[in-house]
């Protein structure tokens, strides 16, 4: 009686031990997916809105292209958010896109290792 007893307590305890193990992993594998899906729709639109700026230099979208950059260096890594800075400094330096293509070409690397790594 006392080892049933005994056992059915391990169980339980084991039980509970897996149940918050496996529920910390989902809840950090959910906090993951979603930082990496708002840094790509970050990064989605800063390209956007730097291909807008472009193409368009106007006050609204050199507004829209910074306001991008801004969220976009939330989630960012740190290699990534010096470019970003860069770009931004650059746009509202300059009103050459030529200038900005370098910095650009960067960032878009950048990108494309921070999506790998998140």
């Amino acid at each position: 009686m006392l080892e049933s007893l005994i056992g059915a307590l391990i169980g339980g305890a084991f039980t509970v031990v897996g149940v918050f193990i496996g529920g910390t992993i989902a809840r950090k594998t959910a906090y993951k997916q979603e930082n990496k899906r708002l840094l790509a729709e970050f990064y989605a639109e800063v390209f956007a809105n730097y291909a807008n700026c472009a193409a368009d230099y106007t006050p609204n979208s050199v507004h829209q292209l910074i306001s991008s950059i801004e969220k976009a260096k939330l989630f960012c890594s740190p290699d990534s958010c010096k470019l970003l800075t860069d770009l931004e400094l650059a746009v509202t330096d300059s009103k050459t896109p030529a200038h900005w293509g370098q910095i650009f070409g960067q960032l878009q690397l950048a990108a494309k290792n921070d999506l790998g790594k998140a």
